[in-house]
């Protein structure tokens, strides 16, 4: 859990956050292990994390629709959208983060009458895990919802995200 961001800050909650030993820890040891250069100082650990982020990619795009919308939380707080426009870009997560993706189908136009919002999550290049939904109709919007595992942060994950619209439903067409 990252250090407080004002205020004071112990040499044990530094030591805590960077996994050493109390003993025989000094300002300079402590400012060396968490990659910082001299001088050295208290207030360079101010919201210090020793937690390494993942790397999530998501896409979006969409064809000629009215009221499609597209939207990234990350523990309830928006951090892509709400975007009716095609987009792409990454955002940084870690273990434990909520990440919840909404994509809402538009109401009329060609290739908008359903909505999926996909997440995959990829370890060592290899699928772990993931989530999808689709939903059919105008207007219809697609929710999923996902917990990073504990443990993923520092290690060689990422995850993709993705949103699309233009989906049939394929009981429409019949036996």
């Amino acid at each position: 859990m990252a250090l407080t961001g004002s205020g004071e800050i112990r040499f044990s909650s530094i030591a805590t956050e960077l996994g050493v030993a109390l003993s025989n820890v000094s300002l300079r040891s402590m400012s060396l292990a968490a990659g910082k250069s001299s001088p050295d100082g208290m207030t360079e650990f101010y919201g210090y994390s020793s937690i390494i982020p993942i790397s999530a990619s998501y896409a979006y795009s969409v064809g000629t629709c009215t009221g499609d919308s597209f939207t990234i939380y990350v523990n309830s707080s928006a951090v892509v959208g709400p975007s009716s426009f095609a987009t792409s870009g990454t955002i940084m997560v870690t273990d434990n983060d909520v990440i919840e993706v909404y994509v809402t189908a538009g109401t009329k136009g060609a290739a908008c009458g359903g909505s999926s919002a996909t997440l995959n999550i990829f370890q060592n290049d290899e699928f772990y895990n993931g989530t999808s939904a689709t939903q059919y109709g105008f207007g219809a919007t697609s929710y999923i919802s996902y917990t990073v595992p504990n443990g993923f942060s520092g290690t060689n994950s990422y995850i993709d995200i993705t949103g699309a619209l233009g989906f049939v439903d394929p009981g429409e067409f019949g036996p």
